[in-house]
């Protein structure tokens, strides 16, 4: 579950947006309709006086107007937006239209396709990442403002779109059928018998769900390991990539965020992550949301990064709805990564550096087996490796000392109780009643000396191979020890070696 060391102060904040799903247009500026009524300038003053990131100098804005006072501030993210502008944005989040079909964005000018939705008509018709959309039923739309090269493609289910597309420097026709399109914001396949692939396009309301999905289908699928694709995904809600890094990684910080000069709120997870190796594909359309799952990640451990260096959005805004019908999104925050680095206007930097899109996939297909291939050897260490006579061990791959040495006596092998049990995290007692008793997070056995039966969690469980004393100190057989914890013992005899393993 997500933690957090100071109580929100504000609900369910958005974070903008750039990489878009058809038909939902980037909002380009403070749009405005002959029949929309002008926002109410004391009604906006009120707003960013309360939520605003940072105190405001009203001496210093110019309050002749909505759209004078945004200027003034100085922050990019800050607008005003109409009620069609809020329309397109919610939708990229999860939501329905009649359109083709086609995760977009505008690059240089051209309005490009980042990837087409599965089973979608732009699929099904050919559309292919990277090509750019030149006209629209015949109207050419180089240099159009890329939400209206969406008002342009939507339209009612059933209708015909004719796109011209420019792939390489080669012009096609298509004509597509527009159909009911939802907004699904993760796409799931295997690459091959053990490599899961997740593209996440945005972080909206239910892409956590869609998320566990997905990667339920992998895992039942064989999946020891995922490529998590961010590449062109421009955020979201902040909720929602807090909630999937929650579900991915182990405890610790997620991100801290800042207001006015103070640390308001630490985010952070306390369960644990999914335990597969995680390899992420990033680039300078990465931004914001995306940024944050990416840091939470590559801090903590719980992966690496693969691509070119993200976009570098650390603020995080909230839309609030103004009397006259339209919204205010604005800057309410900004974020530091879990190390506390700000990452505005620098981006994070990956550990791979790549720049071919094609060849990033391939790099991360490459990290991705080695990783799943070192898990694998780490699943085939054994937890505990004792020695006969010996007062050294393992524990994992760590050499230990211990008080006392394993021996063999009667053809069997004897380990000592406290060692064992400690190194599982468990704790040893002595009673003189029921002799040791062994407690763990779920689990209590009691062993009396010479006993044929232990009581395990309460119900008596029989034991071929007693306990004994020797010396003071408290003495197992292996194979009853294991037997008790659920676990399992390989002998080598020429190294006189025990190795043992147990339930991770």
């Amino acid at each position: 579950m997500l933690q957090t060391r100071q109580k929100s102060w504000y609900i369910k904040p958005l974070i903008i947006f750039i990489t878009l799903v058809l038909m939902i247009g980037l909002f380009q500026g403070p749009a405005r309709a002959a029949d929309i009524e002008q926002p109410n300038i004391d009604e906006v003053k009120l707003w960013l006086n309360m939520l605003f990131v940072e105190q405001i100098d009203w001496e210093q804005v110019d309050t002749t107007s909505v759209d004078s006072i945004i200027k003034s501030l100085g922050d990019k993210y800050t607008v005003y937006m109409t009620p069609k502008d809020f329309e397109h944005l919610t939708t990229s989040l999860g939501g329905e239209f009649g359109g083709i079909g086609v995760y977009i964005q505008q690059v240089e000018g051209y309005v490009t396709v980042t990837s087409p939705m599965t089973d979608s008509p732009a699929e099904k018709a050919g559309l292919q990442t990277e090509d750019k959309i030149i006209k629209v039923d015949g109207n050419d739309v180089v240099d159009t403002p890329l939400n209206q090269v969406v008002e342009l493609i939507k339209g009612e289910p059933g209708t015909d779109v004719e796109l011209t597309i420019l792939r390489g420097d080669e012009e096609l026709e298509f004509t597509l059928t527009r159909e009911e399109i939802r907004v699904h914001s993760v796409a799931g396949e295997m690459l091959d018998d053990e490599m899961g692939y997740l593209r996440v396009h945005s972080f909206g309301e239910n892409t956590k769900n869609e998320l566990e999905a997905e990667m339920a289908r992998l895992d039942e699928a064989g999946a020891l390991g995922y490529i998590i694709d961010l590449r062109n995904n421009g955020g979201g809600y902040l909720n929602s990539a807090l909630e999937i890094a929650d579900m991915l990684i182990d405890p610790g910080a997620i991100v801290h965020v800042t207001r006015r000069g103070k640390t308001v709120q630490t985010y952070g997870t306390a369960t644990k992550g999914i335990g597969k190796p995680l390899v992420v594909l990033v680039n300078k359309g990465s931004a914001s949301a995306s940024e944050i799952l990416a840091a939470a990640i590559q801090q903590t451990g719980g992966g690496i990064l693969v691509g070119t260096d993200t976009f570098g959005k650390a603020s995080v805004q909230r839309i609030v709805s103004l009397s006259n019908g339209g919204n205010l999104k604005l800057t309410t925050a900004h974020y530091l990564t879990p190390n506390r680095t700000n990452i505005n206007g620098v981006g994070l930097k990956p550990i791979f550096y790549v720049e071919d899109m094609k060849k990033q996939l391939d790099k991360a297909k490459e990290i991705l087996k080695v990783a799943i291939e070192q898990e694998r050897v780490k699943e085939s260490e054994p937890d505990i490796r004792l020695f006969i006579g010996r007062t050294t061990g393992m524990v994992g791959d760590k050499a230990v000392a211990l008080d006392s040495k394993p021996f063999i006596e009667e053809g069997r092998t004897y380990v000592p109780v406290r060692f064992i049990s400690e190194a599982l995290g468990m704790n040893v007692t002595w009673d003189k009643s029921k002799g040791a008793v062994i407690t763990g997070k779920d689990t209590k056995i009691s062993l009396a000396a010479g006993a044929d039966s232990a009581m395990v969690n309460g119900e008596q469980k029989a034991v071929q191979e007693p306990l004994i004393i020797k010396e003071g100190r408290s003495y197992l057989p292996v194979r009853a020890f294991v037997n008790l914890l659920g676990g399992t013992v390989d002998w080598n005899a020429e190294a006189k070696e025990i190795d043992l393993f147990f339930a991770r």
